[in-house]
């Protein structure tokens, strides 16, 4: 029981120092986009969008659509993919 904890304890360190949003400026001279919710408690919406305008990129793209994280794969998928696809084939 006590290798359970260990790895439980170090996961939640790892989780911890996780800070995605410390390498987007690695992102420059490639196309970017990224789609949010407005309301999102899981990924906080200011830390995206915090993100989003520390990328260096020239060419980007914020989409946001209303509601919480899943938002954006549920009520808004249509909207969401269509603008995924049509990106993905501008870019791609």
């Amino acid at each position: 029981m006590y290798g359970f904890f260990s790895i439980a304890h170090a996961s939640l360190d790892l989780a911890q120092t996780y800070e995605p949003g410390s390498y987007v400026y690695r992102i420059e001279d490639t196309a970017f986009m990224m789609i949010i919710a407005s309301d999102d408690k899981t990924t906080p919406t200011n830390l995206q969008q915090e993100a989003f305008e520390k990328t260096p990129s020239t060419n980007k793209e914020l989409v946001t659509v209303s509601g919480g994280h899943y938002s954006v794969y549920e009520e808004h998928f249509d909207e969401t993919s269509q603008k995924a696809a049509e990106w993905f084939m501008k870019h791609l």
